[in-house]
């Protein structure tokens, strides 16, 4: 009877007795040690649960059985599928356009270190406010403060293989001549971008420019940089201060003038070899082949779609 009643755990009644008699009749802890044949130190550890939590209650053993959402995750990760933001993309992309801006882009000379993608870009202090934060469990997280409204800011900016070029103007000798540096200007298809004398001035001046197909901004490596540039601003803005928008914009701008961006070139299909790769970023369209498209009337494909695209009839 005493090795089953010393080695097995003790019941929490028996514990609750124990402690009855330390707190309420006074009994030292080697008297109960010896009562409740357990070791002086087991009866410290109990009376210091019960002074921690004010209760007494064993932990219990985590289940090691997976649960139905967890097999699912395991299954899910498994075949390599992984949880990622939705990139809404329009049904207005044209082939000839596309085509076009293949054509343009394969006629000059460029490289990693004579393009630049030029965009428009605004802000204000409410896309720089974080959405979310730490705190205690069952706490909200809350930041107390005067909040106001401030003017938006945009900026035209000019970024490279190496972040930021420039921002606000371009006046201080960063450009040269085609094919120097930074002499290839990519811009989007805006109608002040392409206004014949806008055009004109680029190309007395060396500069040649090339504009991006409509509706595909994933060409556009400067796109990714923004949301890069509106993370920071998320991380270091002060969300009570009442200082000027633009001293702050200016220091998170600087931060970005040395930013390695030649992953981001080749993502957006920029090769370092000097060839654009419009496939890389089209493949991500959905694409069924003639095979299934047997099986869903409701899915017409272009017979002379070369680039794969299909466009579904909902």
């Amino acid at each position: 009877m005493e090795p089953a009643v010393t080695t097995q755990h003790t019941h929490p009644n028996t514990v609750l007795h124990c402690l009855y008699g330390y707190y309420n009749m006074g009994y030292p802890r080697k008297k109960l040690a010896r009562i409740y044949h357990k070791d002086v130190k087991t009866i410290g550890n109990w009376i210091h649960v019960y002074e921690t939590t004010g209760t007494f209650q064993r932990v219990n053993r985590a289940d090691n059985k997976f649960t139905k959402p967890q097999r699912n995750w395991l299954i899910i990760h498994e075949f390599g599928l992984t949880w990622k933001v939705l990139e809404r993309r329009v049904f207005h992309i044209k082939e000839k356009d596309i085509f076009r801006f293949v054509r343009d882009i394969s006629q000059v000379n460029w490289t990693h270190h004579n393009i630049v993608f030029l965009d428009e870009v605004s802000f204000d202090n409410r896309g720089m406010i974080r959405r979310r934060g730490y705190s205690m469990r069952w706490q909200k997280a809350a930041i107390r403060g005067d909040y106001q409204r401030k003017p938006r800011v945009s900026i035209l900016a000019f970024a490279g293989v190496n972040g930021i070029i420039d921002y606000y103007d371009t006046g201080n000798g960063k450009v040269r001549l085609y094919p120097g540096p930074n002499s290839i200007w990519i811009l989007d298809g805006a109608a002040i971008h392409r206004h014949p004398e806008i055009v004109h001035f680029l190309r007395s001046i060396g500069i040649v420019p090339i504009f991006l197909p409509a509706y595909c901004p994933f060409f556009n490596p400067i796109e990714y940089l923004f949301g890069y540039i509106k993370k920071s601003f998320q991380r270091h803005y002060v969300e009570t201060s009442s200082t000027e928008l633009t001293p702050f914009i200016a220091r998170t701008f600087s931060r970005f003038t040395s930013f390695n961006m030649s992953k981001v070139f080749e993502h957006c299909g920029w090769t370092v070899q000097g060839y654009f790769d419009p496939v890389r970023q089209l493949s991500k369209e959905n694409r069924v082949r003639t095979a299934e498209n047997t099986e869903h009337p409701e899915t017409h494909v272009f017979e002379e779609d070369i680039l794969e695209f299909v466009v579904r009839h909902h």
